[in-house]
């Protein structure tokens, strides 16, 4: 099982939606993300358990058991095209 940096949760997801910005993996994009060329998992919008904290978290009051709703957005310039319009 992964361990979550200190900055970090772990999350057990329940469900995850499929959203405009998931479909636009299946064209070239700034990142240069196209399915399948690599394996990617779509859906970001999730919600689930808690199942591990990293210490800085902690202080934010997250503890495990805890129901979470997110949005795990991670290597997002939000400069681009499509980190700007919705």
């Amino acid at each position: 099982m992964p361990q979550p940096r200190a900055h970090e949760l772990l999350v057990k997801v329940a469900c995850a939606s499929l959203c405009h910005s998931d479909m636009m993996l299946f064209e070239p994009n700034d990142q240069g993300l196209v399915l399948g060329q690599k394996v990617h998992t779509v859906g970001h919008e999730a919600s689930g358990t808690v199942v591990g904290v990293g210490e800085d978290a902690k202080k934010g009051g997250f503890k495990i058991g805890d129901e979470v709703g997110f949005l795990p957005a991670i290597d997002c310039c939000y400069e681009c095209v499509p980190c700007t319009t919705t």
